[in-house]
């Protein structure tokens, strides 16, 4: 009788601390996803206004975006703009989209072959990273 309340007892315990962990999981989800939601948030507010057509080619660039599964969009920044403002932009439009499943990307240039992934500076403009007056970025899935 002793051993079986003994084990009742562990039991009890064990599922006790089993019910911790999941709501302690769930609210780290909650919060992750709270997180997400602010940061996506701020890069909107952050991202800077578009171009308008009337803005000189050589002060402005129009890139175009491929998605993996063949998604295209377009949009304009200024020249000065900085490289991390089109990386928001690309997060943002992900964010947008109901289908989307890519969380971990890095935009590449086909011609010439360059890489703007999570080792690239960033802060550089637009014009210095080579892409005014016009681009072609491919979003590549790391995750895939």
């Amino acid at each position: 009788r002793r051993n079986l309340l003994e084990q009742q007892n562990r039991e009890y315990l064990e599922s006790q601390r089993r019910d911790r962990e999941r709501e302690e999981e769930k609210r780290r989800q909650q919060e992750e996803e709270r997180n997400k939601v602010e940061t996506m948030k701020k890069k909107r507010e952050q991202l800077p206004n578009e171009p308008p057509s009337s803005v000189e080619r050589r002060d402005s660039s129009t890139i175009k975006f491929n998605l993996p599964n063949g998604t295209k969009f377009v949009r304009r920044f200024y020249a000065d703009n900085k490289l991390q403002h089109v990386r928001d932009f690309v997060e943002i439009t992900l964010d947008d989209m109901e289908d989307n499943t890519i969380a971990n990307f890095e935009l590449v240039m086909n011609f010439p072959k360059r890489r703007f992934g999570g080792d690239t500076d960033h802060t550089v403009t637009i014009e210095e990273a080579g892409l005014v007056p016009q681009a072609v970025l491919f979003v590549q899935d790391l995750d895939s």
